[in-house]
């Protein structure tokens, strides 16, 4: 009798084992669909936020123009991990990416001096 019941309550425990890993999953699952939705949402948002004609007024600002701006190389390293990396991740990234030194040959190169050298 007590055999029964011990191999009875490993089978029980068993069962509740495997809902318990199927739950996991499905949590696991649930977080990564909310994380892309989220995203997406998001990417959607900004679009929404900025109408396209922001791109021609900043063509036509006064001053000195905005370091991203000036540099395509490091706008579009930026635009690619802007929503999937966090600030500080970020910057590191871009320090290793675009180190002081090969800044300063980028800015002699379009602009064929020293002004603006410095991009981060």
């Amino acid at each position: 009798m007590a055999n029964t019941k011990d191999a009875l309550l490993a089978i029980a425990l068993a069962d509740l084992q495997a809902v318990q890993a199927k739950t996991d999953a499905a949590q696991i699952a649930r977080k990564r669909a909310l994380n892309s939705l989220s995203k997406v949402l998001h990417s959607h948002e900004l679009d929404a936020a900025t109408p396209r004609g922001n791109a021609h007024l900043a063509n036509h600002r006064t001053g000195v123009p905005e370091k991203i701006d000036s540099d395509p190389e490091l706008e579009a390293f930026l635009m690619d991990r802007i929503h999937n990396t966090g600030f500080v991740q970020l910057a590191a990234e871009v320090a290793e990416h675009f180190p002081p030194s090969a800044a300063s040959e980028r800015a002699q190169s379009t602009t064929g001096g020293t002004e603006n050298c410095a991009l981060i």
